[in-house]
């Protein structure tokens, strides 16, 4: 494993450790052109992840994934942007964990 000082903070989480960083440093993601693509993109980057970008009508995540639950809650849509990127990320390094339903 990486001995970055960076990710330090990650392999201290239970839900991370050594193990779960080993699968984020190996792990490829992919990041579908759409507003907050640019969010979801740092977020895996700085994870330690090596991020594809993908046009068109690719998918960061299997189709049956649901849209941004709480869009709805933002009124701006920068806001929204952000929170929908940092979302996505969220939910493909879950899904890298095993941590996903």
């Amino acid at each position: 494993m990486s001995s970055d000082a960076r990710f330090r903070p990650q392999v201290r989480l239970a839900e991370v450790g050594h193990l779960g960083m080993q699968k984020i440093l190996a792990a490829r993601f992919r990041v579908r052109e759409q507003p907050g693509a640019w969010v979801e993109q740092a977020y895996l980057e700085r994870a330690g992840g090596a991020v594809e970008s993908v046009r068109g009508q690719g998918t960061t995540t299997p189709p049956q994934e649901p849209e941004f639950a709480h869009r709805t809650a933002f009124h701006y849509a920068a806001a929204e942007e952000i929170a929908g990127g940092s979302w996505r990320a969220l939910r493909q390094l879950r899904q890298t964990l095993g941590i996903l339903p």
